[in-house]
Formats: structure tokens, sequence, C-alpha cells
């Protein structure tokens, strides 16, 4: 566990110019390999080690079935750079979260090869794992996906803190539905932390738990949350408020909160900060720059630096169209729109008020 230092003067921490590659895939490539997908006809069947291609080459199969893997995995070129930065930055002046790689991912139909495919040709793939070693990669789609549906879990939880009890109520419960599709191999599942030391054999697949799930909370785990909190410096008085007077309602929103931050701090823990000189010749500062290494990293950063501005997208309340909000106060993508929302949740309210004055 470190240390914390407090009441110094805040500095701001400025986001690394992420640039990315995209994947050089043709719209053709894209619904051909798609097909290959979908159908899993004719794919060829390799070992857990290969086939490494260099260069991308041009007659041998690009769509394989690696032994152990649940799902094909596709081998796609690298395509055109570019800033990350840009991109989110024209999303955010045309309010168009599904410009963003985070916002785009996270409104992808999981599973469906299609989309998964277009992701890659607009953003590139979460991770280059053969950095610039190759020029192609294979892309494993097994791991896409439990990546997706991970992603997808905590914006739930995120998304609900704003709507209130039932959101986040359904918010749990989508992920105890979805849990087993969240699980990364090698990776700890939700709110677990890496395993550090061997187990003995008859605890073996047990890891630590820092943020437990609603549904496995027992009255001797209610009073070790604040204890779990502190040991991985989550020092958040919500969590040490928590109970067994609390609530089903106040322990839900405690334990979504702190998973929030435990998976950006987990998905986020090879980002480096690097401390940037200015110097105008006569005075020279160090300023603290975050240096993200890959696509998956980045979308979590966006992801909290958002919710830091209180501009992170959402829904609107109207349509159900998602969007970047012109005031942190906004529930819906149009001034039209959200005119008409207010006047029907006034009446909503008004309704509710007379009937229990009428009771």
């Amino acid at each position: 566990m470190g240390f914390r230092v407090r009441n110094l003067p805040q500095t701001s921490t400025r986001a690394s110019s992420l640039r990315w590659r995209k994947a050089a895939l043709t719209p053709k490539e894209a619904a051909e390999f798609a097909d290959a997908i979908q159908s899993g006809r004719h794919l060829k069947d390799v070992g857990p080690d290969g086939p490494h291609y260099l260069p991308l080459p041009p007659k041998l199969p690009r769509v394989v079935q690696f032994a152990g893997r649940a799902e094909p995995s596709v081998l796609v070129a690298r395509g055109v750079g570019y800033s990350l930065d840009a991109t989110v930055q024209r999303a955010k002046e045309k309010r168009e979260p599904l410009l963003t790689p985070h916002g785009f991912f996270r409104e992808l139909k999981h599973g469906d090869a299609g989309s998964a495919l277009r992701f890659l040709r607009e953003f590139g793939p979460l991770h280059w794992t053969q950095g610039n070693l190759s020029a192609a990669d294979w892309i494993h789609l097994d791991d896409f996906w439990a990546r997706q549906a991970r992603f997808v879990a905590v914006y739930k939880l995120w998304h609900a803190l704003r709507d209130g009890d039932e959101a986040i109520a359904e918010g749990w419960e989508w992920i105890r539905s979805n849990h087993s599709a969240t699980r990364l191999p090698g990776e700890p599942d939700l709110g677990r932390k890496p395993q550090q030391t061997p187990l003995p054999a008859k605890r073996a697949g047990m890891t630590p738990v820092a943020v437990p799930m609603p549904w496995s909370v027992n009255e001797q785990m209610l009073q070790l949350l604040s204890v779990l909190a502190y040991g991985e410096d989550r020092l958040w008085d919500g969590m040490a408020r928590i109970d067994s007077h609390s609530s089903g309602h106040q322990l839900k929103r405690a334990l979504a909160v702190a998973l929030i931050q435990h998976e950006i701090t987990w998905h986020t823990r090879d980002v480096q900060t690097v401390w940037q000189i200015e110097d105008d010749g006569r005075h020279v500062r160090y300023s603290p720059e975050r240096h993200v290494k890959g696509l998956w990293a980045a979308m979590w950063e966006l992801l909290a630096a958002e919710t830091r501005s209180g501009h992170c997208w959402r829904y609107c309340k109207e349509c159900g169209k998602p969007f970047y909000p012109v005031q942190v106060n906004s529930e819906c993508c149009t001034p039209e729109e959200q005119s008409l929302w207010s006047k029907r949740q006034w009446a909503r309210n008004h309704r509710a008020s007379a009937k229990e004055n009428q009771a």
C-alpha cells in the first residue's frame, strides 16, 4: 500500500496524444471475413502458437480457429495512423459519442462479427500485440468480446448512477446474468485482484476480492468492505459507511462506485506518468502527462476523464440516442426534447404529489 500526500496545490495532468493505427481492411474483406466467422465453415484449425506471418501474406488464410480459443481469429494488417485526441474532439464538437472508440465500443452488438470488423476499420484493435515488430497481427475475437462485455458492464453502472436506485439494480442484474462473458483469460474477474502468491491446492482458483458482487455479500464481508477499500487505497467514505444496517440500494450504489474505480485503475495500470519540461528561458517547470500505450487503456482513460469533467456522454431520456451534453445537467440531446422531458417530469411529479395528498 502506498501513502498519500494531501493539501498540496493541485496540478492538472494532461492526457497523452495517442496515435494509433487502424486495421487495413477493405469493405469487401470485412464482409468476407464476417461471413466466414458467422458461418464457421472451412476455417483452418491451427495450434495455439501459430501461424505467424511477416509481412502479411496475400494468399494464406486470414480467418482461422486457434486451438483452445472459443472464437475465430482474424489477421489484420496495420493501416493508417490517426490521433485519438483529434478524433474525440471532433466527436464532442458534433456531440456524437459513436464517433469515439469508447462510445462505439460500448454500443457494439455483442458477438456480431461485422460490428467487430467495423470497429477495427474505424479505430484499430484494442492492442497491437506484436508492437512495431510486425506488419500484421492476429485479433482474437473471444478476447475482443470479453473486453467489450466488461466495458459494457462498467458503463452500465456508470450511466445507472445518474438514474437512481432502480437503474443501478438493473445494471447489477445485467452483470450477474452476463458475468461469465466478462471473464478475460489470464486476468482477474470483475472486482477481483490478481493473485500475487501461489495458493494452497485446496484454495486453488480463488483470488482476492477488491470489490464484491452484491449477490455474494454476507455479514462477514460487510465488516471487511472498508478494510478492503483501505488496502487498495480506495479511501472513500461511502464504502466505510456500509454496514449491516445499510439498505440494499445503499450497498449496490456503493459497490457500483467502487467497482468503476477498481476497473479503471486495473485497466490503466500500464499507463505511465511522465514529467514534461516547460522551459521559457527564465522559468523551468515540470508538468505531469499521461502516456497511454494502447487503445484499450486509452478508452478507460477517456471514461475517467469524462466523469471528472461532468460531460460524459449519456442517453437521451426522450429518444434514447447517445449524445454529448452541452451542459452538465442536460438529460436530452436537443433543447426541444429537453423541454418536452422536463414538462413530462413535472407532470409525473405533480400526479405523484397529488396522489400522496389524497392518501
